[in-house]
């Protein structure tokens, strides 16, 4: 369920997650379009990016070990991400890993994870030729109590994910993220906020394959609450 914060500002604007001053000032914000109201088989925009229509499973793949690892698991959705040019990614994601699925998550990332609310998956670009992998090892901000929620990487990059708790205006509503930030080389490169409608900023200057990795990442985690299957 995507989450409404109501708060009485004296501008009376709908709050919006903080932001840090050189992203703001190198980017858009880029308002969400058709996720209030969400139902599979629709799309999500935002600015010059817009998905395809999303389905609940995987309809193609790749010889990429992360769809061979998972092929059994029952949530996850699928969707093209395009950007204003028509170039494309293929976009796989799963989530709440059974128990039972958790050692081969632990295995494929080589990493500790404690619970069952991970998210995970790929974007994959020019037909399978360039292929980034995700994951948020904390999701909500609540696991770890700390703001390292995951990242996004490809054979030679590493974009870690942070969480984001407190709004622009310097308050804090909830121990919950209110969205993401992501980072390259310890450069804030681009930001999803998730509450509300939801809003999007990519760094200007960044190359075009990047920027539809993180509107694909971004566009994953605006529809993960919407993942309807439940888990035991």
């Amino acid at each position: 369920m995507i989450v409404l914060f109501f708060v009485a500002l004296a501008a009376c604007k709908t709050p919006q997650m903080y932001v840090t001053p050189e992203l703001l000032n190198n980017s858009e914000t880029l308002a969400v379009s058709g996720r209030q109201g969400f139902r599979i088989g629709r799309s999500l925009s935002f600015g010059e990016y817009s998905t395809g229509k999303v389905r609940q499973g995987w309809v193609k793949g790749y010889d990429i070990p992360f769809f061979v690892r998972f092929q059994g698991m029952k949530e996850k959705l699928s969707f093209q991400q395009f950007d204003h040019s028509g170039q494309l990614a293929d976009v796989f994601a799963a989530g709440k890993f059974r128990s039972t699925e958790l050692p081969v998550v632990h295995d494929y990332f080589n990493i500790v994870l404690k619970e069952k609310n991970e998210f995970a998956g790929s974007v994959v670009l020019n037909e399978g030729l360039d292929v980034w992998e995700f994951l948020l090892y904390n999701p909500d901000g609540e696991a770890f109590r700390k703001n390292d929620a995951g990242f996004i990487r490809s054979e030679t990059d590493w974009i870690k994910v942070t969480g984001i708790s407190a709004l622009q205006e310097g308050k804090s509503l909830s121990a919950k993220f209110l969205g993401y930030e992501f980072i390259l080389n310890g450069q804030p490169i681009g930001a999803v906020e998730t509450i509300n409608n939801g809003k999007v900023w990519l760094k200007e200057e960044l190359p075009a394959d990047l920027k539809l990795v993180l509107a694909s990442l971004s566009s994953a985690l605006l529809l993960r609450s919407n993942l309807e299957e439940k888990v035991d």
